[in-house]
């Protein structure tokens, strides 16, 4: 209804959205060209409103210049800024006014009439030229003109035809025909990639893309155009399967009694050589003469030139053989291939004697010379191509396996692409200029060849591949592979490569390289069902902490292959590992509830930067905790507990006054009670210290009394035993020794009791000082010297250069009681006292050859934890003692042969 619908960008980031301009608009929407503000326009439109015939429809054009023309009826008129006059009244109103170029305007009637306008003059030109005037359909009038910014087209008679203006002159040439439109409405066109977009009124949009590849025509006589080793001659014929396609001429088809090969070679003389049926055949394509040469036993994969092309190597799938250019085999050799089940697919030179030798199992390092294989890589997999860079780096293609990278030892698997596009590679294509091109089943494919390698060796971490497939031209997205040579290269630079359509032809450097490098929009963005509008990326979108869903949609104008766009995102958080993702076809990214915190959202376009010119947009958002998970929130609380806290302390205190007055009062009562029991206690105290004095001086005194007199009776005794036996009264001798026996073990008691108690004492403190051991032997052997004679056994002291630091005392105790031991279950027998140094520690050890211990004898001896009252103290006295000094004691005994008591003390 006259109102203007606008989709200029709310801001940059944004995508456009049609919305209703005012019903009053400044600006006055040309039918074709450029937005100029103009007032005159609107002035102009006011004064032609009473000569319309019809409700008025405001048409003018707008060129890039700035110039605006207005045709009304049999009128053109030219406004300037300010003002507006009429060029021209014509004789009949024209078919239609279009911009041409950027500075003109034209005007068409039909039987080919123009009138072209520049800057407001009339130039002196007629007529279209070119082949538009063979167009019976145009030159009748039954054609529509169509601007956009990128040319001016008419289309008539289902042909599309571009005009051009040179000087005096505008063509308009055919560049589409027999299209499939019946009624345009509008065109673009984009000259990065060659297409043409026509929208229609009733059959929806059409893409139109000029294809950059070439197929050949082949004769129906070759059969199915499904080709694979290609043969070239020097003036770049080519030979496939029964044809010949020359350069600019039509191809024939010939009869070399051969369906399909797989690989083939062309020698100096234009002679190809190839498999025929299990036969080396040899085909000249100038002479057209063909020679079955030497039978061949397996399948041929590979046709070598050896010695300066004047012999061949001809490898199958187990053998290899030198075979002269007329045919006569040479020598033979059966490849080194250890199972029946390996085959070779190929053979390829590495200079010298090397060779890279494919197999249905790995690839191999083959020596000619020695015929041995070297090395063995993947023998996994089939593979079927190979080629090594100029940086020395191995590149291998297999049978549906993936692709694969070698480099000084390492094997680096490439990326699989796209709905694995890249299982299967036909060949590594090095077009010279740092590029690969890599025919697969699923299109052609174009990668930088360093970037690919710093990906696949995790220099890089983002790739990008660029994709040809039958949206680009191509009649079919599966190329075939497992041949050699499996492509060509001709002298115009033209590449060759077999599929299952024929034979494609473009040239690399020639293609328009259409990179996706607008900038991405936002179309839109949702929490949950609330549309929200960013004002900028520097906007941190908010979101409530119980948002259930996040939608964002995205979106990149390309006028491009769509493989070749390929959106990815990540959400980005400290908490969150940065993961890229796929961007869905659609463009909408669904986020779902996450935790409080910072978030962004990068989203880009594989192979660029985010962060680079239209490389991507980064969205910031924040999730909003709940209210209880909020300092605010936390910091009430802490007030409300602490308020609490107060008023539960204040009630508490008072309570607590109360009961500190009543428990005072009791507390005196008490102190009174227990002041006279403490004083009475105290009486107790004195009257029971008295008494231990009393008993511990008579247990002092009783010992020591005690000791003296049985000391002295055992001197006596033994003094008696001697003066006996030199008399030699025999019938006495006996009782004499037994009592003298019995008070040296009386004595023994008595010491070794008298030294536990000792012991036992709390002041009592263990003195170490450095002494040698050797006076100490010598003090025990002494001692005991005259005892142990009694019972007619030897004392042996073993000499010892040994210091010991130690309690002195204690030891010399604990000794005696071992080799008092040691005289007790000892007669007529040797006591042996030694000592040694060993790791740190000195080891004395007191052994005898008496009757030995028993075992509840030597657990008396080991177990510390036993009562005073059991079997006699010896065994508590030398525990308790060895505790004191921090040594320790093992015994070993074996009845009837002897016992060794070895202390240990730390040296």
């Amino acid at each position: 209804n006259g109102q203007t619908i606008a989709t200029a960008p709310a801001n940059y980031i944004n995508a456009p959205v049609g919305h209703l301009q005012k019903k009053y608009d400044a600006n006055y929407y040309p039918t074709y060209g450029y937005l100029t503000p103009n007032e005159s326009i609107g002035k102009l439109w006011d004064s032609l409103k009473n000569k319309a015939d019809l409700p008025l429809i405001r048409q003018h054009d707008h060129l890039k210049n700035g110039d605006t023309y207005l045709i009304f009826k049999d009128d053109i008129y030219f406004i300037t800024e300010n003002n507006y006059h009429l060029l021209r009244r014509w004789s009949g109103p024209p078919l239609v006014s279009t911009p041409i170029e950027n500075d003109a305007l034209i005007q068409l009637w039909k039987d080919n009439k123009i009138a072209v306008w520049k800057k407001g003059l009339l130039l002196p030109i007629k007529a279209l030229q070119g082949n538009i005037v063979h167009n019976e359909a145009y030159m009748n009038g039954n054609c529509k003109m169509f601007w956009c910014p990128t040319g001016t087209f008419i289309f008539a008679d289902r042909r599309l035809y571009r005009l051009v203006l040179e000087e005096d002159k505008v063509f308009a040439n055919e560049v589409l025909r027999d299209l499939p439109v019946e009624s345009p409405a509008c065109i673009y066109y984009t000259s990065r990639n060659n297409t043409y977009y026509i929208g229609s009124l009733t059959q929806g949009l059409f893409v139109i893309k000029i294809s950059d590849f070439n197929y050949p025509d082949i004769p129906e006589a070759s059969g199915m155009p499904n080709f694979y080793a290609i043969a070239k001659t020097h003036d770049d014929q080519l030979v496939v399967k029964n044809t010949v396609i020359p350069r600019n001429k039509p191809a024939y088809s010939i009869s070399i009694n051969n369906g399909t090969f797989i690989t083939s070679y062309t020698d100096y003389e234009d002679n190809m050589y190839y498999d025929n049926n299990y036969h080396l055949g040899k085909f000249n394509v100038h002479t057209g003469k063909l020679k079955i040469m030497l039978p061949i036993d397996e399948k041929l994969v590979s046709i070598l030139p050896f010695a300066g092309n004047k012999s061949l190597l001809v490898c199958t799938h187990k053998s290899l053989s030198l075979v002269t250019q007329g045919g006569k085999q040479l020598w033979k050799k059966m490849l080194p291939i250890k199972y029946s089940d390996v085959k070779a697919t190929g053979l390829y030179s590495m200079g010298g004697d090397d060779y890279m030798l494919l197999t249905n199992m790995g690839a191999k390092w083959y020596n000619l010379n020695t015929n041995q294989v070297s090395k063995s890589i993947m023998d996994s997999v089939s593979f079927r191509s190979y080629y090594k860079d100029q940086a020395g780096r191995i590149w291998f293609g297999s049978d549906g396996g993936g692709a694969f990278m070698y480099q000084n030892g390492q094997v680096y698997p490439l990326p699989l692409g796209d709905q694995k596009s890249l299982k299967t590679v036909h060949a590594f294509i090095d077009d010279g200029r740092g590029q690969f091109w890599l025919p697969t089943n699923n299109g052609l494919y174009r990668v930088s060849i360093n970037q690919l390698a710093d990906y696949v060796t995790q220099k890089k971490k983002t790739l990008y591949f660029y994709t040809l497939n039958n949206k680009d031209g191509l009649l079919t997205n599966e190329f075939n592979g497992g041949s050699n040579p499996s492509y060509q290269w001709l002298s115009d630079s033209t590449l060759v490569l077999p599929s299952m359509q024929g034979l494609l032809e473009f040239q690399p450097f020639k293609i328009k390289i259409n990179y996706p490098d607008n900038k991405i929009f936002l179309d839109g963005i949702k929490v949950d069902t609330t549309d929200v509008m960013l004002s900028s990326l520097k906007e941190v979108l908010l979101l409530p902490p119980d948002f259930n869903l996040l939608h964002i949609k995205v979106s990149c104008p390309y006028f491009g292959n769509p493989g070749n766009l390929q959106l990815e995102y990540t959400i980005d958080n400290h908490d969150l590992q940065s993961n890229w993702l796929q961007v869905p076809a659609s463009g909408l990214l669904m986020v779902n509830r996450l935790p409080a915190g910072n978030y962004e959202i990068a989203i880009r376009k594989a192979g660029y930067s985010a962060k680079g010119e239209n490389g991507g947009v980064v969205i910031k958002f924040t999730v909003r905790p709940h209210f209880y998970n909020t300092w605010w929130f936390y910091t009430l609380m802490l007030l409300v507990f602490a308020l609490a806290g107060y008023v539960f302390s204040r009630r508490r205190i008072i309570h607590l006054e109360k009961e500190k007055l009543r428990i005072e009062k009791l507390v005196a009562e008490r102190t009174c009670e227990l002041n006279q029991v403490a004083q009475q206690l105290k009486v107790s105290e004195r009257a029971l210290i008295n008494s231990n004095k009393v008993k511990e001086q008579v247990i002092a005194i009783v010992l020591h009394d005690l000791r003296s007199p049985i000391r002295f009776l055992g001197t006596i005794s033994n003094n008696l035993v001697k003066g006996f036996k030199e008399e030699n009264p025999d019938r006495f001798y006996g009782n004499l020794k037994r009592l003298n026996k019995s008070v040296s073990m009386l004595w023994g008691f008595i010491d070794q009791f008298f030294s536990w108690a000792v012991i036992q004492q709390d002041a009592f403190k263990v003195k170490k000082v450095f002494f040698p051991l050797r006076e100490l032997f010598e003090e025990t052997a002494g001692f005991y010297e005259e005892i142990l004679s009694y019972n007619e056994n030897k004392f042996l002291v073993v000499p010892t250069d040994l210091d010991c630091h130690t309690d002195k005392d204690i030891l010399s105790l604990i000794l005696r009681n071992l080799v008092d031991n040691a005289n007790k279950h000892t007669e007529k027998g040797d006591i042996t006292l030694s000592a040694f140094e060993e790791e740190g520690s000195i080891h004395i050890t007191v052994s005898d050859t008496g009757s030995g211990l028993s075992a509840s004898q030597v657990k008396m001896f080991t177990d510390d934890r036993r009562d005073a009252s059991e079997h006699g103290i010896g065994s508590i006295v030398i525990q308790n003692m060895l505790h004191k000094i921090g040594g320790n004691l093992r015994v070993q005994t074996l009845p009837g042969v002897g016992s060794s008591f070895r202390i240990t003390i730390p040296r």
